[in-house]
């Protein structure tokens, strides 16, 4: 593929980056505007030698071929358990120039992050992608990364604060440790969030008290917008069968269900909540030797018999299909297989390199459906929308940070029709406060990360 050209917001982000005295930046553009591309033409302009790229695993090629778009000549090592790998660890904590890429995982094994540590002084420049990881102040990766003292420091997300506002103070304070004069989380907490008295919990932090100040007055903060069109979106109301709806009442009222003479319990409110959604989605069971909750591909499931009139109305359109459950993912690939259809599930048990070949023969036409988990393609998964515009989503993760990035594997860059967002939602049920609930959380979220334009 030929060298990209940068747009002119691009090309000022980029000349912003490599001119800040404070040799730190935080890119929170919105997904599909071309943060890897960005972040490279920041690295090679700042002449930095040592580069290194933490990321997402699978993303891991996507920031490979980047790079050698950009500058063919460059050298690029990834870093990992293997030989090889280990040795392009040892030859960075050298000096030896070019880019190197780890991912987040094993950058955080402690073996790794104590080598790096102590000589972190000598990259010249690392950039964390989907920094949102580590958004919590308490959190075992913050406490690491205070110890990383590049030349440069570059942290990457669209959701920079997870879900919370208060997120960024563990991202904004290892870019600008001294900002504000703040060393604690609590000055940051009171100048400028507001907050709430809990009787069990103490203060908690609620948001911000000036939504999209904060973010305003960092040294440099980049969130650069694409409008790709406004996507349609709809939600499909859908009664459960009466066997699906007397499990999901009895359960929700009693905590306990009977399931082929078989109890099912939920001892935990978390649990309960989790169970229920599952509920939802279709006819559960549950292995008496083991109590594991599955779904059995003969299951009676409304969403899924709702999904498949969607198709069938939708003929020849490829679609990408959320849920928050790897164990439903597979059997709605499974049942779509046994309707005639090339389908294939996607999720975190899917080895990697299964995944990258599913991707191309979706993209490619070989595919007509993928059945992936929100979780495990949120990340790093580009040129879906190449192919597809439509997804449907037959649950929501409580996670909203990752419903956001699932959303844009097609709503991006590159997508050349309008985007459709379906979601299957059971009435009556946990369903539908949830997507209310997560609605308004997204909605909050972008306020305090929006940059006022002048």
């Amino acid at each position: 593929m030929a060298r990209i050209t940068l747009d002119p917001e691009q090309e000022e982000a980029v000349q912003r980056m490599v001119n800040e005295p404070t040799r730190a930046a935080l890119n929170a553009s919105q997904y599909g505007t071309g943060k890897t591309v960005v972040t490279v033409e920041v690295g090679e302009r700042l002449g930095a030698e040592t580069k290194l790229i933490v990321a997402p695993l699978f993303t891991k090629y996507s920031w490979e071929t980047t790079i050698r778009e950009q500058y063919p000549e460059a050298v690029v090592r990834f870093i990992d358990s293997r030989k090889s790998g280990k040795l392009a660890l040892a030859d960075l904590l050298n000096g030896t120039p070019g880019w190197y890429i780890i991912g987040r995982e094993y950058f955080a094994s402690k073996q790794v992050a104590a080598q790096i540590a102590p000589k972190s002084h000598l990259i010249d420049f690392l950039a964390y992608d989907e920094c949102a990881r580590w958004a919590n102040y308490k959190s075992r990766g913050y406490a690491m990364m205070k110890k990383m003292k590049p030349g440069y420091r570059m942290a990457l997300s669209a959701t920079p604060a997870a879900n919370k506002f208060s997120g960024l103070f563990a991202i904004t304070h290892w870019l600008w440790p001294k900002l504000d004069g703040h060393d604690s989380f609590w000055a940051f907490v009171k100048e400028w969030c507001t907050t709430e008295e809990d009787y069990f919990a103490g203060v908690q932090v609620t948001g911000e008290k000036n939504p999209g100040k904060y973010v305003e007055h960092l040294p440099c903060y980049i969130r650069l917008e694409k409008d790709f069109g406004t996507p349609f979106e709809d939600t499909i109301e859908v009664d459960l069968s009466p066997r699906e709806r007397a499990i999901y009442d009895k359960f929700e009222k009693y905590l306990i269900v009977w399931l082929q003479e078989n109890p099912l319990v939920a001892k935990f409110p978390i649990v309960k909540r989790i169970r229920l959604r599952q509920m939802t989605l279709g006819e559960v069971s549950i292995d008496p030797e083991t109590d594991e909750v599955y779904f059995d591909r003969n299951m009676k499931s409304t969403k899924y018999d709702t999904l498949l009139a969607y198709i069938q109305e939708h003929p020849g359109e490829p679609m990408v299909i959320f849920t928050d459950s790897a164990k439903y993912a597979h059997v709605v690939a499974y049942k779509l297989i046994e309707d005639g259809y090339k389908a294939l599930p996607w999720a975190g048990d899917v080895d990697e390199d299964v995944r990258h070949a599913m991707k191309d023969a979706f993209v490619g036409g070989e595919l007509d459906f993928i059945v992936a988990t929100i979780a495990s393609i949120g990340e790093g998964v580009d040129g879906l929308q190449r192919r597809a515009r439509t997804m449907v989503w037959l649950s929501r993760s409580d996670n909203n940070m990752l419903n956001m990035q699932a959303f844009r594997r097609l709503y991006r860059r590159g997508q050349e029709r309008q985007v459709i967002s379906i979601d299957i939602v059971a009435r009556n049920t946990y369903d539908s406060g949830q997507l209310s609930n997560l609605i308004e959380q997204a909605l909050r979220m972008n306020r305090s990360l929006k940059l006022e334009k002048v």
